[in-house]
């Protein structure tokens, strides 16, 4: 059986475009060098190209430990270092998706939706959140929504049970974005969904990041395609040089009919329904939508959709009507990489600093920019009990030592660090002050931050933000909590290695 798992490995995809990508990338080094030993003009050209990418860099509104690495490989190794950064430290995306994407500032035309007057007569309670609201709105363009219904799924099987019924009443289309689709019994169960709904007349569009979903064979794939699934892949892996592999499609989108739409961290894979064991038990979470706040979702996809699939869209002709009775605000919103706003790390900056009581995180990577640790801490030392839930079984060593890295300087300010014991902690979760919450695919990492597509749902006052809280509650009693001693018998090898990974944290 092991053998069988490497000998997939070891010809997967991603794995064989790796291998190009690093011949070709050593190659032109190798040719740099050459000719770099032979033209002193040239080598002297390189070195001048690598300090002034430095001062480049530095100048650049951007994240100060993505522009420390950057700084310190282009030092050390001068002669590579400018061209290294041209070729893949600028963070910039396909023109053509760039361009393609910037349709988000159409969008208020086609949701029609003046949330003016229902932002003036939210409660006295909630007044210190119209900044976020307002920030949303302008920077993502979606609006607040009232007359919505939303139900919180603590689990993978949860959301899963759902997701089923919802797909099966589908008279008009689905929409489905996910980063990681693969094989198993939870595909196989969506697909046969998915097919009669196709023979039935409903419209299905599927988008797939081409690297998440690594694993989906090509015969699942052939075989929605052929029964009428229009299936895309968003940025596929190709073994060159000038392709933009770190932008990943990250979202988790399903949405039936404008009518039923889910959010969260859950993909299309065994594990996160815990049919299968990973990393020990599987602690995800998603968010239910019934109304019109799904309009939003529905553009998110269409919106990736029309690019993915170079198709014209008439986006009107989805937005359905759908209205249902009130429960608290709710506020779908997208990430993009091909703008120059960092939405969900500013979300999270906005939560933090307004809490007044709690704030409740769930996470699976805590890799954290120096404002967002500050943020933490100074938020710790005003009395705010500040709750952090990572897991005890990581799914990236390294990823995990780097989380580990800052549990010594959040510990002794106050922030109380619990690891899920029984497994991976998925869920992407904020709750403040039991009164506000956000759920969606953000990670508390760079690359979420900055790199990838991402989006969540804001929930003002609503019932469900309760459930949330409590199901936060619970779970941290299955949780081992980190002491201060637990960190001072920390091995010196260990804390120095912790440090150098830091240092390349916005690289993992």
């Amino acid at each position: 059986m092991k053998r069988k798992a490497i000998r997939k490995k070891l010809i997967s995809k991603p794995l064989i475009i790796a291998i190009a990508f690093f011949l070709q990338l050593a190659l032109l080094m190798s040719i740099v060098y050459q000719l770099s030993q032979h033209l002193f003009g040239l080598y002297t050209f390189f070195v001048i190209l690598s300090y002034v990418t430095v001062i480049i860099v530095l100048n650049r509104d951007d994240n100060p430990s993505y522009q420390l690495i950057w700084t310190i490989m282009i030092l050390f190794i001068p002669l590579f270092g400018g061209l290294l950064y041209l070729l893949f430290g600028g963070k910039k995306v396909p023109k053509a998706l760039q361009k393609e994407m910037m349709l988000m500032d159409s969008t208020k035309p086609y949701l029609e939706v003046d949330d003016t007057q229902l932002i003036d007569d939210m409660p006295q309670s909630l007044e210190r959140w119209k900044k976020l609201i307002t920030y949303l709105r302008t920077q993502t363009y979606f609006p607040l929504f009232a007359k919505t219904q939303s139900m919180y799924l603590p689990l993978g099987e949860d959301k899963f049970v759902m997701m089923c019924e919802a797909l099966k009443q589908a008279k008009h289309f689905i929409l489905l974005e996910y980063f990681i689709v693969k094989d198993g019994k939870m595909l196989e169960s969506i697909s046969k969904i998915l097919i009669s709904k196709v023979q039935e007349g409903v419209e299905v569009l599927f988008v797939v990041d081409d690297f998440g979903s690594s694993e989906l064979s090509t015969q699942t794939t052939q075989n929605l395609k052929n029964a009428g699934v229009k299936l895309v892949f968003f940025n596929p892996l190709r073994p060159s040089l000038a392709i933009f592999m770190n932008n990943r499609d990250h979202r988790k989108i399903c949405v039936v009919d404008n009518r039923i739409g889910f959010v969260g961290g859950i993909n299309i894979g065994d594990e996160y329904i815990n049919v299968i064991e990973r990393f020990g038990h599987w602690k995800d979470n998603a968010i239910m939508l019934e109304g019109e706040a799904v309009s939003s979702l529905t553009i998110m996809f269409l919106t990736m959709y029309q690019y993915v699939s170079k198709q014209d869209i008439d986006i009107k002709s989805y937005l359905l009507e759908n209205s249902m009775e009130d429960d608290g605000y709710i506020q779908p919103f997208s990430d993009s990489p091909t703008d120059e706003e960092a939405v969900g790390e500013s979300v999270h900056l906005h939560l933090i600093n307004l809490a007044n009581k709690s704030i409740k995180i769930q996470t699976p990577y805590l890799i954290l920019s120096h404002i967002m640790k500050n943020a933490l801490i100074i938020a710790a030392k005003s009395g705010i009990k500040v709750e952090i839930m990572v897991p005890h079984v990581p799914d990236k060593r390294l990823v995990f030592e780097v989380t580990r890295s800052y549990y010594e300087s959040l510990i002794n300010a106050g922030v109380i660090i619990a690891e899920y014991e029984p497994g991976f902690v998925h869920a992407k979760m904020m709750i403040i002050d039991d009164e506000v919450a956000t759920l969606g695919t953000t990670n508390m990492d760079y690359r979420s931050y900055y790199l990838h597509f991402e989006c969540g749902v804001m929930v003002y006052k609503s019932s469900i933000i309760q459930l949330m809280s409590d199901d936060f509650d619970k779970t941290m009693k299955e949780c081992v909590i980190i002491t201060k001693k637990y960190v001072a018998e920390t091995s010196l090898i260990l804390k120095v290695f912790r440090a150098l990974l830091r240092v390349f944290a916005t690289m993992l």
